[in-house]
């Protein structure tokens, strides 16, 4: 019966890994409808797709006997070698805490959204890599706590006695066996500490952007919540759209470096937060051009897209950042360069053969 039932737990198991494998096809095929949540979508769909990898490895259950906690495992753990026992039950409980911490991650990333609706979706990553730490340290130390108790057990016959004959009560594949020492203690301190955070933050979270989302909900007329949203879609609305970024130089071909269009992309993907699919990167080079009546090393960087990039706030930044990307790339002056913004309406470029007021019905675009 119980063979059985691990059958059927490892199955669904397998099951969910396919699903979520499926879900990050289809959100790579998907992903020009996505647009701005796709760093996050991505992010939490590998997320789900580790963690039911490792349940796939360990299906693990908890039985408490002679004072001692024994993990057992209806998972292929139990098929594999002995010593990759450790690395796996790291890689299961960092899994297993990263599935709860990024509840907090997520509901943090939909309270900056109500606040700021062109947020970055880096502000998400970043957290996710707090998160990402946090669980490691868990994962480590239940493989030391796991390792440590061992080596308890070898040197205690009596103790080692007590545990052989519960592991003959439990009859199941024990893959982690846990004491109480000074590791184990450590190991679940730790938990606790970390599942008890990680709830409290999450539900503050919840709270906040639930209570920003509905602030004066109650006394506000639905004219009044029509024209609030319709504000919150102009917000969303004045994100870059179909940039391009052109460099023309008078610098011969052959002193242009070697990948310099591609970090010329990854500079426009930065500056406007775009994905690089919709990236236009263009340089020209043997331009017949001078700067102050000279013809030393000199260029032109201009800017294109709808929306947002005649912004103060916005042309200062990336003024900034394109002026030291084209003098440390090109070993051009940054006196012997303009940079240029240029906002275009969104019948002023087309895609695929439609214009933009098109592909945002077609697409579904802000």
């Amino acid at each position: 019966m119980r063979s059985l039932r691990a059958l059927l737990i490892l199955c669904g198991t397998v099951s969910g890994l396919v699903l979520n494998a499926l879900l990050i096809y289809i959100i790579r095929k998907t992903k020009a409808k996505t647009r701005s949540h796709s760093y996050m979508t991505y992010a939490v769909a590998i997320q789900d797709l580790c963690y039911t990898l490792s349940e796939v490895l360990i299906q693990h259950e908890i039985i408490l006997d002679s004072g001692a906690l024994f993990f057992y495992s209806h998972g292929i753990e139990q098929l594999l070698p002995s010593s990759f026992r450790r690395p796996v039950l790291a890689f299961h409980i960092c899994m297993v805490y990263q599935s709860i911490l990024v509840i907090p991650a997520i509901f943090y990333y939909r309270l900056a959204l109500l606040e700021n609706p062109s947020v970055s979706p880096t502000a998400f990553l970043a957290r996710m890599k707090t998160v990402f730490l946090l669980s490691s340290i868990g994962g480590v130390l239940a493989a030391l706590a796991s390792r440590a108790c061992e080596g308890y057990l070898a040197n205690s016959l009596e103790t080692n006695v007590q545990i052989l004959r519960a592991l003959e009560r439990v009859g199941a594949p024990v893959y982690a066996v846990y004491l109480w020492n000074q590791t184990s203690l450590v190991f679940i301190i730790y938990s606790a500490t970390l599942m008890t955070v990680g709830h409290l933050v999450a539900l503050y979270y919840v709270i906040m952007s639930t209570w920003k989302a509905n602030i004066h909900r109650s006394k506000a007329t639905s004219k009044t919540r029509h024209l609030q949203l319709q504000f919150t879609r102009n917000i969303v609305a004045q994100i870059p759209k179909m940039p391009t970024l052109e460099v023309r130089t008078n610098l011969r071909k052959d002193q242009i470096p070697a990948g310099f269009l591609k970090r010329l992309s990854d500079k426009a993907v930065e500056i406007t937060r775009r994905p690089e699919f919709l990236i236009l990167a263009q340089i020209n080079p043997d331009q017949i051009m001078s700067f102050g009546g000279t013809e030393e090393p000199c260029a032109i960087v201009t800017t294109r897209c709808i929306g947002k990039i005649k912004e103060p706030e916005y042309i200062h930044q990336n003024a900034k950042e394109l002026t030291r990307f084209i003098s440390t790339e090109l070993k051009i002056k940054p006196e012997r360069f303009y940079v240029q913004f240029h906002d275009l309406a969104e019948d002023d470029i087309a895609y695929t053969g439609k214009v933009y007021t098109e592909l945002k019905k077609e697409m579904n675009l802000p």
